[in-house]
């Protein structure tokens, strides 16, 4: 899911949150290299991935 970094900014600021609170950093898989190639940010959903 696209989200702005405004949006996050304004999430946080309303609910009194980090923004570590609502997203987490989620490599994908690593390259036949051995290396990270993304990285992809996700939205935290009570301990569920989308």
């Amino acid at each position: 899911m696209h989200i702005s970094t405004d949006t996050l900014a304004r999430i946080c600021e309303t609910l009194n949150c980090e923004i570590t609170d609502v997203i987490e950093l989620v490599p994908d898989e690593p390259a036949s290299t051995g290396g990270k190639e993304h990285e992809r940010i996700e939205t935290k959903n009570n301990g569920k991935r989308n």
